[in-house]
């Protein structure tokens, strides 16, 4: 049986809602179809949750979001989950350009249909449009979260194209630090915020029972969630997360103020990069989390053109906006002034941040030894429907 929003119940808000339609607008075929729809499936999001759930309808692409799969402590007001969508629809349209087509992109925020997020109508790419310099990249990306052997510097005219391609992006800043006393303060506010995280009213039955996946043939049977072999873990390390799991042992980490293995774990990772990026956006509204997500798109893509690894550590920096804009730590004052804290040393690196600018993507850059076993997807028929024979 379909779980969370059914593709009848997007048929029936299709059927209902008023966009533009282009006269002009192209109708694809089969082969173009997949082709665009395995590129956005490609798309990072938060623990491979892949809320997505895409709709072709009168030459129309629409995109929903699938709740159920996004639900978190951390997606406050669905951040989490729009910035995966501005990864994809950035991935999408950067594909479709190699195809000759232009993307017409009509975001919806109808309080009506709080589950549409855009319409995509497809033209003829203009021949005087410029081709956009990540277009022919965009099967690359890919995420690693091994540690290197070696920490090797990453020149500052490789950092400037990455902040001159991420803030292409109309609002978005790209902010770095590789100064390596920033680094040690950011990976143990990394660090520490992972390990904060499992103190949520539902941070650790989202990571342990909704995130990792905890063998290759789990992973590839759900398609979703994180691998556990993808994570460069030490065999003590491994074992250490396996026992976590238990939600009884959760309750004694909180006791004692522990689960520093956790926070080990991440610092380790944070500590090997060779530099830390910050995406930020003017306003916290979904419209700009889908441009936070769409500068980070292409962020990554120009990390990895370089031969730079690029992992998303986000967790910091979503409790960070919960303290400024929700409400949902107020009932526990020791998570709260612990979240207080690290955010004020977080920033003491980041001090040309401006007070009105919302983080929305934090990442770490290095050089890997070798990539990570690339992440599950969930099968077509999940996220897609078409309503004709093409």
């Amino acid at each position: 049986m379909e779980k969370g929003l059914t593709f009848d119940n997007i048929a029936e808000v299709v059927a209902a809602i008023k966009y533009d339609k282009l006269s002009q607008r192209k109708s694809l075929d089969r082969t173009q179809l997949d082709i665009l729809i395995t590129t956005a499936q490609r798309a990072g999001s938060a623990g491979n949750n892949q809320p997505w759930k895409w709709y072709y309808h009168q030459d129309t692409l629409f995109l929903f979001h699938d709740k159920e799969r996004s639900f978190s402590f951390a997606n406050h007001q669905n951040s989490v989950a729009y910035v995966a969508f501005g990864l994809s629809l950035e991935s999408l349209r950067l594909k479709a350009g190699t195809m000759g087509l232009d993307v017409n992109e009509q975001l919806f925020s109808d309080p009506e249909h709080p589950d549409l997020v855009a319409a995509l109508q497809f033209l003829d790419l203009q021949k005087s449009d410029k081709a956009d310099d990540l277009a022919n990249f965009v099967e690359i990306r890919h995420t690693s979260r091994n540690i290197p052997k070696e920490k090797k510097p990453i020149t500052k005219d490789k950092i400037d194209k990455l902040v001159f391609e991420t803030e292409k992006i109309e609002g978005a800043k790209l902010y770095v630090t590789d100064s390596e006393e920033h680094i040690g303060v950011i990976a143990n506010v990394m660090g520490a915020a992972d390990r904060l995280r499992l103190f949520t009213p539902t941070g650790h039955h989202e990571l342990f029972n909704l995130e990792l996946r905890w063998t290759r043939s789990e992973s590839l049977e759900t398609g979703d969630g994180l691998d556990l072999s993808s994570f460069d873990l030490t065999p003590g390390e491994a074992v250490g997360m396996r026992i976590a799991r238990d939600p009884e042992v959760l309750t004694l980490l909180k006791e004692w103020k522990g689960g520093t293995g956790l926070e080990k774990i991440s610092k380790k990772s944070a500590i090997a990069s060779a530099a830390i990026g910050l995406i930020t956006v003017p306003a916290y509204d979904s419209e700009n989390f889908i441009k936070g997500g769409k500068a980070a798109e292409r962020a990554w893509l120009a990390a990895n053109i370089a031969g730079i690894s690029l992992q998303p550590m986000t967790a910091s920096i979503l409790h960070f906006n919960i303290l400024k804009y929700g409400k949902e730590l107020d009932n526990d004052p020791f998570l709260k002034d612990q979240f207080i804290e690290l955010k004020t040393q977080f920033f003491s690196c980041f001090s040309e941040v401006g007070p009105d600018e919302v983080p929305v993507f934090l990442f770490r850059l290095f050089y890997a030894d070798q990539e990570s076993i690339p992440s599950a997807r969930l099968e077509r028929e999940k996220v897609f429907r078409a309503t004709k024979h093409i």
